[in-house]
């Protein structure tokens, strides 16, 4: 069992360096590293190098270019539901709530993890 600790910074390469490295300074173990961008993880990744998997979130052409494993949200299926929910399914007519509505509309959309070398364990630990 892992224990799982949530840290925050400000978007940023040099920030989820920062970040991560005041945490291996701390002498905190750091088995793998799961980030809310992938600015955030390429600076985390830079921070605790090779040995251990670190994950990003948006699946952007930097991730893809230094081999970072990230969560790729579909933004296609995201336009269309916002449409959708702003238009209606005929995309005619504005649709709006009720005032004496308290259900508000959405839609979930599935994200998926796009795997590269960066998230293999490389090391022995």
């Amino acid at each position: 069992e892992l224990d799982a600790l949530d840290l925050s910074t400000v978007d940023g390469v040099a920030q989820g360096r920062e970040t991560l490295q005041a945490l291996i300074d701390s002498g905190t173990r750091v088995d793998a590293v799961v980030c809310a961008s992938d600015s955030l993880a390429l600076g985390a990744l830079l921070a605790v190098g090779a040995n251990v998997p670190v994950i990003g979130y948006d699946n952007t052409p930097v991730a893809e270019a230094v081999g970072l494993s990230s969560v790729e949200q579909p933004l296609d299926e995201v336009a269309a539901g916002a449409l959708e929910l702003l238009l209606g399914p005929s995309g005619g007519e504005i649709v709006g709530r009720s005032a004496s509505s308290t259900d508000p509309r959405h839609r979930l959309v599935t994200p998926h993890l796009v795997m590269r070398e960066r998230s293999a364990i490389t090391g022995s630990r």
